[in-house]
């Protein structure tokens, strides 16, 4: 695979999905958190058009929500 195409692990988006809750204020819908850690980590539209598996899920989505789901365990 493309060295640029790489997408983080989803421990690797425990920050940036940190990140991008303060700047919508706390919270934010999945839709907005998504948006936002792609424009933190600018992502280009490649990766995020990478499916997981065979879809519909993006790879990125996959990973986002995993993210989430563990800093919700973690408080």
């Amino acid at each position: 695979m493309n060295q640029s195409l790489n997408i983080p692990s989803h421990n690797d988006l425990f920050e940036p999905t940190i990140k991008a809750l303060k700047s919508l204020g706390g919270s934010g819908t999945v839709q907005e958190i998504h948006d936002k850690v792609c424009e933190l980590q600018s992502f280009s539209e490649q990766q995020q058009s990478i499916l997981h598996k065979q879809g519909p899920q993006t790879e990125i989505d996959y990973r986002l929500g995993w993210a989430r789901t563990y800093l919700k365990v973690y408080g």
